[in-house]
């Protein structure tokens, strides 16, 4: 329900009257099991504010002139890329790519950690980069192309 509250929020900054349009949207698609998502998008929508100046509003004063010392990042900061990450190390499921497969590439252009690729003609799954999140086999067009299976120990 956090997307219909920010749903809420964009609409109140994009549309400001247009809560109504928002609440028939939502009641249209989401049908009897509305009414939370309704109160997401009414709670989205009133707690939104717009971060600028103006008319009318009370500057803020300034302090003596010193920044306030920052702390250090909770989660470590790196600027390189993932692929020194073997994500596929902890993973308990991977997909096996089965017969039915045309290789028409869909999973490897949703995969997040970039682990299925086509390889002379053929899809082929990295598993020292695959953490079986099972989003490939979500996306896949074709039935029974792609299976989860355990992974062994």
């Amino acid at each position: 329900m956090g997307n219909i509250a920010v749903l809420g929020a964009c609409v109140r900054l994009l549309l400001p009257d247009g809560l109504d349009h928002l609440e028939q949207a939502v009641a249209a698609r989401m049908g009897a099991g509305a009414e939370a998502n309704l109160a997401a998008a009414r709670e989205g929508f009133e707690r939104c504010t717009r971060q600028r100046a103006v008319a009318g509003d009370t500057p803020v004063e300034q302090g003596n002139g010193s920044a306030p010392k920052r702390s250090a990042p909770v989660f470590a900061v790196s600027t390189s890329d993932s692929l020194r990450n073997l994500t596929g190390s902890w993973s308990l499921e991977r997909p096996v790519l089965l017969d039915a497969c045309n290789d028409c590439a869909l999973c490897a252009l949703f995969c997040p950690e970039g682990a299925i690729a086509r390889v002379d003609g053929s899809m082929v799954v990295d598993y020292l980069y695959c953490k079986g999140c099972g989003i490939c086999e979500a996306v896949c067009p074709v039935r029974n192309a792609i299976e989860m299976e355990e992974v062994p120990a």
